[in-house]
């Protein structure tokens, strides 16, 4: 809908406005399913099922989430992601019921070329190529949380919750490979305990005013710009 304020959108079609290339939402009917690409996920092992649980906060209104026991992970062994260059934002909705000095990963892509985590001294941090970078901010355990990772080519910058909350330089050129949501690799030693929901990639940087938006946007359903 459009005014003379800007226009209005849901959080569904603030999210098609952003064009994500790829976008895990684990609802029922497609719970595995990347509904703006072509990797689905499995659970593994496979003696372990994965669960989903509505979402009943107050924080975060987007339907269903991924539940993790801390043995179990998401994974798609066989395509990779298309490959993306110059810039890239990765977003997720997590509630961590971890024990705190553990690694737990939220996301991968390929052989640590991309990944956001919360390190063992439970600070968000991320790694690109197997260059580490920190936020310098410990999120609360057992909360919702929206992580941001954005890199613009030069700068990554971290937000929690739709604000900034660090940026270092970190040189950008492309990435590529397989997709683990809750583990390093298959299997690992980071497994994320807890939810995991709204996972996406952006093939460009968002600006803050987008993070922010999108964060408005999962926690309201409505958002102006």
């Amino acid at each position: 809908m459009a005014g003379g304020g800007g226009t209005t959108y849901t959080y569904l079609t603030y999210v098609d406005h952003l064009a994500p290339q790829n976008f895990w939402r684990f609802e029922s009917g497609t719970q595995y399913s990347d509904t703006k690409g072509s990797i689905p996920l499995s659970c593994y092992p496979s003696a372990l099922s994965c669960t989903f649980s509505s979402v009943n906060s107050a924080t975060l209104n987007t339907g269903q989430y991924l539940s993790l026991s801390g043995s179990n992970f998401v994974y798609n062994s066989v395509t990779a992601v298309t490959p993306i260059s110059g810039a890239v934002t990765v977003s997720a909705w997590g509630y961590s019921t971890g024990t705190p000095g553990t690694y737990r990963r939220i996301i991968q892509v390929g052989s640590n070329q991309l990944s956001m985590l919360i390190y063992n001294d439970n600070i968000f941090q991320g790694y690109y190529q197997s260059t580490q970078r920190t936020s310098g901010i410990a999120p609360s355990l057992n909360s919702w949380h929206y992580y941001t990772m954005v890199n613009d080519g030069i700068n990554i910058i971290f937000y929690i919750d739709g604000t900034k909350v660090s940026t270092g330089s970190f040189a950008y050129s492309s990435i590529n490979g397989n997709v683990i949501l809750g583990d390093n690799s298959n299997p690992g030693t980071q497994k994320w305990t807890g939810y995991l929901d709204e996972v996406m990639i952006i093939p460009r940087a968002l600006s803050q005013t987008e993070v922010n938006n999108l964060y408005t946007a999962a926690t309201t359903n409505s958002v102006t710009e």
